[in-house]
C-alpha cells in the first residue's frame, strides 16, 4: 500500500491493513528472500518484503494492535515462479467446466484441469476420510461448486498436474 504499510487477505477474502516495525520478524522461503528448496525459513529485510509484496505471495501474518509481529512466507507458495507454475494451497472454487480457482494464500489463482490431471480425494471431493481415493472431474466439479474444500495444487503452465485434498 505504501512504505511500511501492507494489506493481507484472510479467510473469506477479509482484508486487513497493517504496519511493520523494526521489530517485525520477517521470514522468507523463496519469494520474499531465501531459497524455495531450503528446509528452513530465512530472515528477510523490510526492503525485500516491500519488493515481494508488490508481486504478491502467501504468508501467515501475526498482528498486534495493527502492527505485524511476524510475517512468515508460506513454503507451499514459494516455488511459484510467475503464477503459471508451482505448488499452491487454498480453497477450491469453480468457474466453468475444467476451470477452477484457488483462494486463501496470496492472490486468487485460476487454473485449468486436463485429462492428465490427477485428483486425490479424502472425503470431501470423493472417497472417505481414512483413505486417499482417485476422483473424477465430475466429483471435483461438484465439490468445487459446494465450496470449502482445502486443496494443494501442483500447476504447470496454468494446468493442474495434481490436486490433493488437504485433510486432518
Amino acid at each position: 500500500m505504501a512504505p511500511g504499510k501492507y494489506m493481507v487477505t484472510g479467510k473469506g477474502n477479509d482484508r486487513q491493513a497493517f504496519f511493520v516495525s523494526e521489530d517485525t520478524e520477517i521470514q522468507g522461503a523463496g519469494k520474499i528472500c531465501g531459497d524455495a528448496n531450503g528446509q528452513a525459513a530465512t530472515p528477510c529485510t523490510e526492503e525485500e518484503l516491500e519488493a515481494a509484496a508488490k508481486k504478491g505471495f502467501g504468508a501467515s501474518v501475526e498482528l498486534k494492535d495493527g502492527v505485524a509481529v511476524s510475517i512468515v512466507e508460506d513454503h507451499a507458495d514459494s516455488d511459484a515462479g510467475d503464477d503459471a507454475s508451482g505448488l499452491f494451497s487454498g480453497k477450491l472454487g469453480y468457474m466453468a467446466p475444467g476451470k477452477y480457482t484457488l483462494t486463501g494464500n496470496g492472490p486468487e489463482r485460476a487454473f485449468f484441469t486436463s485429462t492428465d490431471t490427477t485428483v486425490n480425494g479424502a472425503g470431501w471431493i470423493c472417497g472417505e476420510r481414512t483413505k486417499i481415493t482417485d476422483c473424477t472431474e465430475e466429483e471435483l466439479e461438484a465439490a468445487a461448486k459446494k465450496g470449502g474444500v482445502a486443496v494443494v495444487v501442483e500447476i504447470k503452465d496454468g494446468v493442474a498436474v495434481t490436486i490433493d485434498e488437504e485433510h486432518n
